[in-house]
């Protein structure tokens, strides 16, 4: 079945990317009016992750990754769309945060 633009932006919307984000281990500190953290995709000593809380968007300036809520969730777990999806929405498998130290190695 086939999820409709109405049913992601819902998903999107219904999740504080920075809580997610959060629930991951990542610590995000304000920063003028983004919040940012060292990046969970890849390994530094400079936080040059940032979350923006108004588009709800995260970007990684080191990595260049960057997204939505959906889009997090799937890097992050390394799962696809639908699963990310139907996880957030509450449809499907759970999504569990996995440790910071596992994020950290690229796992």
């Amino acid at each position: 079945m086939q999820i409709s633009k109405k049913e992601i932006d819902t998903v999107k919307q219904s999740h504080d990317l920075r809580t997610v984000v959060s629930s991951y281990g990542v610590k995000l500190q304000k920063k003028g009016a983004n919040y940012v953290g060292l990046c969970p995709f890849h390994n530094e000593k400079t936080p040059s992750f940032t979350v923006n809380p108004k588009t709800n968007l995260y970007h990684c300036f080191g990595c260049n990754a960057g997204g939505d809520v959906i889009g997090f969730v799937t890097k992050t777990e390394g799962i696809g769309f639908r699963e990310a999806f139907d996880g957030l929405s509450g449809n499907g498998k759970s999504i569990t945060p996995l440790p910071s130290s596992i994020l950290a190695q690229g796992l």
